[in-house]
Order: structure tokens, then sequence, then C-alpha cells
């Protein structure tokens, strides 16, 4: 059957190349090779040598046996998918969608990150989060909306908001504020914010017992001065 493989065109190396590479994997002994060889078929300054590097490239149909079966099939039905889940999406929607996710038009191009992949990203750092559904965000979104003056005029030379993070959204700039005020007095995990009422409480019993003690201090001291004060007069 392998003398019956039929040779792919320059078009299909470069569009679907690499992934034959990635069926193929790192470790198969001819990876290097045709990996060196797409190089130089997508090199614009190499039209020369192409037809060459074509013929080289064709020439492994029959050592790759299987990969190349299933790799043919994919390229075969790739068109079939892209037709049947095309839709369409404005170049700035997609653009504030690659900056949401930190990758810049030129680093998606160079890095050949699919819009498929773009769109996976998008949702694996939605789901990161921890947010299921849009009303979880809008109900957290309200829930902070008691605490905006953290990033206030009234704040603005505050260590909490002073500091060039980067932050950009007031319902992030309020969470990091109120972490922020949080570090600054020591309470760095949720155990500790847990144990403020005890805490304080505890502290408020020990500065009442104090107040006590003083008080009672001072009581007798005062009754001392009065009996001293009785017996002057006495004399």
């Amino acid at each position: 059957m392998g003398k019956h493989r039929k040779d792919r065109t320059a078009e299909e190396w470069t569009i679907y190349g690499n992934d034959l590479l990635t069926m193929m994997g790192k470790k198969h002994k001819l990876y290097k090779e045709i990996d060196g060889l797409l190089i130089k078929l997508k090199d614009h300054k190499n039209s020369i040598s192409k037809p060459t590097v074509l013929h080289a490239l064709n020439s492994h149909k029959n050592k790759l046996k299987d990969i190349w079966r299933k790799w043919t099939q994919k390229i075969k039905q790739t068109p079939k998918d892209a037709e049947r889940t095309k839709f369409y999406i404005k170049d700035s929607t997609f653009e504030n969608i690659l900056k949401l996710i930190g990758i810049t038009p030129e680093e998606k191009k160079t890095k050949e990150i699919s819009d498929n992949e773009v769109f996976k990203i998008l949702i694996e750092n939605i789901n990161s989060y921890g947010i299921n559904n849009t009303k979880e965000m809008y109900d957290l979104m309200d829930e902070l909306k008691r605490y905006d003056t953290a990033t206030s005029e009234r704040y603005s030379k505050d260590n909490l908001t002073d500091e060039k993070k980067g932050y950009q959204g007031e319902t992030n700039k309020i969470i990091h504020a109120i972490l922020g005020e949080l570090k600054r007095n020591k309470i760095n995990n949720f155990e500790k914010l847990k144990n403020i009422r005890s805490t304080v409480n505890k502290e408020l019993k020990e500065v009442n017992e104090f107040l006590t003690s003083e008080n009672d201090k001072l009581k007798s001291k005062i009754h001392e001065l009065e009996i001293k004060l009785k017996q002057t007069s006495d004399i």
C-alpha cells in the first residue's frame, strides 16, 4: 500500500507540516531532518531549491507509514472542519482577546498559535479565576463596591495604591488594595483573618483586666489619702 501514497504539495507542507511533526514527536528519528526541510521550504529567500526540498520531504512518505496516513487524513479533514465550525469575529475584538490573555499578534504569528488555541487559552484563564459564570463575577463586583474608597482620590497617596503594579480595572485594584491592607496589618493568611475576632477579644479582655486592676489601686490610694486627711483634721 505504501507505493500508492500520494505526494503532498508545497502549500500542504507549509500549512500542515507542523502537524506532522507533532504526530511524529521529537524522539522520532526523522523529526530533525523533516523539521529542517520545513524551515527551508518556508524560507522565502530560498525559492530556487524549493522543488528539491519538496521532493526530499515527500521521499519520507513510505518510511512514516501510519503517521503519514493519519497526517494526510488530517489534511483532508481540516478544511471540512473549518467550513463546519466557521464563524466570524471583528479584528478589534480578537485583538482584545489576545491582549486579555497576554499574547501579541506578532507572538501569535511567530509561535504559530492557532485561533482555536487562542480561545482554549482564554477559557483556561477564565476557569483559573474560580468563576463559573458571569453571575458570580457580577456578584463579586457588587460585594466589592462597598470598598471602592480604596481606589479613590482620598487614598491616592496611600501605600495601598501608589505602587505601579499595572493592575487594570476597579475590581482588581480594590482586591489588591484589601490584600495590601491586610498584609500591612500582618494578616497574611485566612486563618489569621478568621481569628481576628478572638484576638481582639483577648486583647480587650487583657486591657479591661489591666484597667480594672489600676482602678482598684487608684481607689485604694484615694481611700488611704482620705483616711490621712481625716486624721490630720482631727488633730
